[in-house]
């Protein structure tokens, strides 16, 4: 079956009035495990979906080094009875045993009809650097957040300040923004070759 039809069976699903009561947030990651595959295949790259089977969802194996993928996903909050404000994702949790094997993360943003708002890609060496969550996501001790272009958050407020590190991050490059028209291949195809060593003079 071509994964643009798993695609529209999922969002189906999600969505379905009579499936309100499920648990849904499986059926959500797995979404988004399939659009970024769906995305890269359609850009030309070898893709495995792996399905999170060795700590990773996806690799990709066109590009040298190989790239191995570990894919949030989440949908977009509505907060205080307005238009979509926020994404979060969490990268690392005290409940996740194995050790990370991943090189990337992908956080997919959905909107409110899980179409792919925004693809934000983040390297697994920096994945450090990220704040750890609060309340009852306290066993997330790194998480990254978006807030929506349109909607920022007033200076100052409790959603400010838990979102000013993560866009601080982001202006500083840990963070690549790719929008669902751009193409995600070549994020990875410029971080790989930032990341190849410069070969240094010849000896005469």
């Amino acid at each position: 079956m071509p994964l643009n039809e798993t695609i529209q069976r999922l969002r189906a699903v999600i969505l379905d009035a009579n499936c309100q009561y499920m648990n849904k947030s499986t059926v959500v990651g797995f979404l988004g495990e399939v659009l970024v595959c769906e995305k890269l295949r359609s850009e030309g790259l070898d893709v495995t979906h792996l399905g999170n089977q060795k700590g990773y969802d996806l690799q990709i194996t066109s590009l040298t080094p190989e790239i191995r993928i570990d894919v949030k996903t989440a949908v977009g909050s509505d907060i205080q009875g307005k238009m979509i404000r926020t994404w979060g994702w969490a990268l690392l949790s005290t409940t996740k045993k194995r050790p990370l094997t991943c090189t990337h993360f992908v956080c997919v943003a959905l909107d409110c009809e899980l179409h792919p708002f925004a693809y934000h890609v983040i390297e697994r060496s920096r994945v450090t650097e990220f704040p750890p969550s609060a309340g009852q996501f306290k066993s997330v001790i790194h998480a990254y957040a978006a807030h929506h272009p349109n909607n920022p958050f007033s200076v100052g407020t409790t959603w400010y300040d838990q979102h000013d590190k993560s866009e601080l991050l982001f202006r500083s490059g840990a963070v690549s923004l790719v929008k669902p028209g751009e193409s995600l291949s070549l994020a990875f195809k410029n971080l790989v070759k930032s990341a190849t060593p410069t070969p240094g003079p010849s000896c005469p």
